[in-house]
């Protein structure tokens, strides 16, 4: 949940059911209350890889940016930054980005 402290408002209320839910890693949250987060979820069973996901809602609704298996495809933990309207993160060793508007 965003929340406008000056109005008491709320700007963005999201649940998403995420099955093997961890933990939030990072959020990053914008003036206007566009928000982003990472997290980190399990396959489901004990002994299987943490993936971590990358999630967005804006204007634009609700989105899964990005997903990444450890080992495989991995999205390196603290990597979600923003920077003006542009969300950045790490996958592979490779950045990528996607607009928060």
């Amino acid at each position: 949940m965003v929340r406008d402290l000056q109005t008491g408002r709320f700007v963005v209320r999201e649940s998403h059911g995420v099955h093997g839910f961890l933990a939030v890693e990072q959020i990053v949250v914008k003036s206007d209350g566009a928000v982003a987060w990472m997290v980190q979820v399990n396959a489901g069973w004990t002994g299987n890889p943490i993936y971590r996901e990358v999630y967005a809602v804006d204007a634009s609704g609700t989105r899964l940016l990005a997903e990444g298996e450890e080992g495989l495809n991995p999205i390196e933990r603290g990597s979600l930054a923003l920077a003006g309207s542009t969300l950045y993160w790490t996958q592979s060793g490779k950045p990528f980005s996607a607009p928060l508007n």
